[in-house]
C-alpha cells in the first residue's frame, strides 16, 4: 500500500513538472509577438564570449532582455532573448548583406577581426517593425569583451548590438548598429511602420585606437523611407572615464579641470567619428 502511494505521488510531481514545462514553452513561444503589442521596448544583449548556454541557464544568468513599454515610464513586462539561428548569424556577414555601418565601425570590419566576431557567441530575438508580413527583423548582441583584442567590458558591457532585416527573398541588410542598449519606440512621425531608434555609440568601440578609451555618444533616428537617418545628436558623456571621478587626493579645481579635460578628450574623439555617419545624415 505505501508503494502504491509513494508511485502514486512521483507520478503527480512528474505531471505537474510536466504541465509546467508546457506552460514555460508556451510563454517562450507567445514572446516575440508580444514584443508587437509594446509602444516602446529597449533591447540590451549582455554575454561572456564564448559562454556555454547550459552553464548559464543553471546558474540563472540571462543571455539578453527586451523591456517592454506600454508609455514611457510602464512596462508590460520582459522577454529573454536566446540564442542566436546559426542561419541569422551568417546572414548578418555575409558579404551580399548591406551595411551601411561598415565605414562608422572600421575596426569591426576588418578581415581579420570579422573572422574572429563569426566565432563569438550570439543572441538574438525576431520582432516586427515595419508591419510587413514580408520582412523579418531580428535583434542580434554579442560580446566584443574578450572576443576581439583591445575590446575591454566598458561602459556598455561590451556587447555590440545590431538590427537585421530579411525579406521574402532572404535578402538582408542592416538597419541600426549599437554599442550597449538600443530603444525602439512608436511615434505618430514613424514612416511606413518603422519605429524610431536610439542608440548608443562608445569610443572604445567604433575608434579604439583613441587614447582616451572611455566615453559616448547618443544618437536618435528615424526612418526616410529607404533607411535610417540621424534626426538628432544627443549628448556626449565622459562619465566612465577615470578623469570624471571625483578624487579625494586632489582640490576641488584639480578636479573639475580632471573633469574639463576628460569631457573635452571624448567630445573630439566623438567629432572625428561622427562625419563617417555622413550616409545617414
Amino acid at each position: 500500500m505505501l508503494a502504491i502511494k509513494w508511485i502514486l505521488k512521483k507520478c503527480q510531481y512528474l505531471t505537474l513538472f510536466t504541465l509546467s514545462l508546457v506552460f514555460l514553452c508556451s510563454i517562450a513561444q507567445a514572446q516575440p509577438a508580444q514584443i508587437l503589442d509594446a509602444n516602446r521596448y529597449l533591447f540590451a544583449g549582455s554575454l561572456p564570449n564564448n559562454s556555454n548556454p547550459l552553464t548559464k541557464k543553471i546558474a540563472g544568468l540571462v543571455y539578453g532582455r527586451a523591456t517592454l513599454y506600454k508609455s514611457l515610464n510602464s512596462t508590460i513586462g520582459t522577454v529573454e532573448i536566446d540564442q542566436l539561428p546559426n542561419i541569422v548569424k551568417q546572414n548578418l556577414f555575409r558579404s551580399t548583406t548591406y551595411n551601411p555601418f561598415k565605414a562608422a565601425y572600421a575596426y569591426l570590419y576588418t578581415s581579420s577581426n570579422l573572422e574572429k566576431l563569426k566565432s563569438c557567441s550570439f543572441v538574438g530575438v525576431p520582432f516586427e517593425l515595419d508591419n510587413n508580413s514580408k520582412t523579418q527583423e531580428w535583434f542580434i548582441s554579442t560580446s566584443l569583451y574578450g572576443c576581439l583584442k583591445g575590446q575591454v567590458r566598458g561602459d556598455g558591457g561590451g556587447i555590440h548590438s545590431w538590427v537585421l532585416q530579411q525579406d521574402s527573398q532572404n535578402k538582408s541588410r542592416v538597419l541600426m548598429e549599437s554599442d550597449g542598449p538600443l530603444s525602439i519606440t512608436k511615434t505618430p512621425q514613424d514612416k511606413a511602420g518603422y519605429r524610431q531608434m536610439r542608440t548608443e555609440h562608445y569610443v572604445i568601440r567604433f575608434a579604439p585606437q583613441e587614447k582616451i578609451g572611455c566615453g559616448k555618444v547618443l544618437l536618435k533616428w528615424g526612418y526616410n523611407g529607404k533607411q535610417y537617418k540621424i534626426l538628432e545628436q544627443g549628448p556626449i558623456f565622459s562619465a566612465d572615464c577615470p578623469g570624471d571621478w571625483y578624487s579625494a587626493d586632489l582640490s576641488k579645481e584639480e578636479n573639475a579641470q580632471r573633469k574639463h579635460q576628460a569631457a573635452t578628450q571624448v567630445k573630439a574623439a566623438v567629432n572625428r567619428w561622427l562625419p563617417t555617419l555622413k550616409a545617414f545624415r
